[in-house]
């Protein structure tokens, strides 16, 4: 009852500056596909964008929707920026800049770039299958690019092709494409080939790259504890 809902909202246009309010008026016109009087409604409290990522990815659809593809880019990836545990943002984001990209006034790069960054969050929350359905896009783009190979790797680790995904995982570390979870890959699938000192290497790369995140720390503890090594301080960390 969206229509009952907005005459509800305009009896409270003294509470115009609350958040709640503009939220709820933004998604009013967005569930009614009102995205030109959305996209100046959010312009006209930009405040609101600039702190809120929901805000942010609807402004996304309204300029989307419109195909203003460099500012619907510009609005997710803002959202992105703000709350990066939320992948489809960052889908979002790619999916415009490869619009972008289509005619000429984008890069191709930028938008595998964040398709990456996408996938990266599902695989952390072992989303696979939303992993594997973000490949065909990367493909597509990219068929041989490093976003592309890595996210390869990540499909076929988990689908227990270790040796496979560790040749495309090696040779991410000699391009120096690689992030912190290709080496943490890295460091799991030599850990089980009993090498230890690759194994330590990559584990040691992966929480330089990303300090703050718990589960390498955890895992090269692990690792530690089962080789003899110095465990304490990696186990400190991921418990901080």
């Amino acid at each position: 009852l969206y229509s009952e809902a907005e005459k509800y909202l305009d009896k409270i246009q003294k509470n115009s500056g609350n958040e709640r309010y503009l939220m709820n008026k933004a998604v009013i016109y967005y569930m009614t596909n009102s995205f030109l009087k959305l996209r100046d409604f959010l312009q006209e409290h930009d405040s609101l964008t600039e702190t809120n990522p929901a805000a942010a990815n609807l402004l996304g659809n309204a300029e989307f929707s419109v195909g203003n593809w460099d500012r619907a880019a510009a609005a997710y990836q803002n959202a992105f920026e703000l709350d990066d545990s939320q992948p489809q943002y960052a889908v979002n984001a790619a999916r415009a800049l490869e619009k972008a990209a289509a005619e000429g006034a984008g890069d191709s790069e930028a938008a595998a770039e964040m398709y990456g960054r996408a996938a990266n969050v599902f695989f952390r929350s072992g989303d696979y299958d939303e992993l594997a359905g973000i490949l065909p896009y990367l493909e597509k783009i990219d068929s041989k690019g490093a976003e592309t190979e890595i996210l390869k790797a990540k499909i076929l680790f988990h689908d227990g092709q270790l040796e496979e995904a560790n040749t495309i995982l090696g040779k991410s570390i000699k391009a120096r494409t690689a992030d912190s979870t290709v080496y943490y890959l890295n460091a799991l699938i030599e850990a089980g080939n009993n090498k230890p000192k690759k194994a330590a290497a990559s584990f040691k790369k992966a929480v330089d790259i990303e300090p703050d995140y718990y589960l390498y720390h955890f895992k090269y503890a692990e690792f530690l504890f089962l080789t003899n090594g110095k465990y304490r301080p990696s186990l400190e960390n991921a418990l901080r």
